[in-house]
């Protein structure tokens, strides 16, 4: 027969976001403080459970023969309140965290959406509208709007193959 025990620890306290791009992560040593969140703060009932650091709360007992194995779970009344609460605290930060991923994300397409516009207000440019290559338009396109740089050489090349498209379209000058 085999006995498993999980105790209380200290650890379970401190959110440790671990995040997949562990290259970002070996450049920016601040990172590791910003990810370690204590989960009291979050969930101030967590705190009433530091008294039980080092306590099991939860037994495994398991024993296997040739045919059969049986396994018996159980654990403390607190430890099944303790880990609703650590799951609660933990999933108010990844909530928060996602929130604050998207709000940034809606205002990065909104920046790039804004960019897009300064380049196809360029149609009207006619000095822009004169130029006679599709390059010469988009080396024009980056030197008065550098935040062009940002985008795939693909997606500028799309964007001012569709505007030469209309100022063909429209008949404007490109002389």
């Amino acid at each position: 027969m085999f006995v498993s025990t999980i105790d209380l620890s200290d650890d379970l306290f401190i959110y440790q976001n671990i995040n997949d791009d562990e290259d970002e992560d070996q450049d920016n040593d601040e990172s590791d403080d910003e990810e370690e969140i204590d989960l009291c703060v979050i969930e101030p009932r967590l705190s009433t459970f530091k008294d039980k650091v080092g306590t099991p709360g939860f037994f495994k007992f398991w024993t296997s023969v040739a045919l059969a194995s049986l396994t018996f779970e159980i654990g403390e009344p607190w430890w099944h309140e303790f880990l609703e609460l650590w799951s609660q605290a933990r999933k108010a930060i990844d909530d928060q965290r996602a929130a604050e991923i998207h709000e940034l994300e809606a205002a990065e397409e909104q920046d790039n959406e804004i960019v897009l516009a300064k380049l196809r207000e360029l149609i009207g440019d006619r000095q822009f509208v004169s130029l006679p290559t599709q390059r010469a338009m988009r080396a024009y396109a980056i030197e008065a709007i550098p935040e062009l740089e940002e985008f795939t050489d693909e997606f500028i090349k799309s964007e001012i193959q569709a505007m030469t498209a209309k100022i063909q379209s429209r008949g404007l000058k490109r002389r």
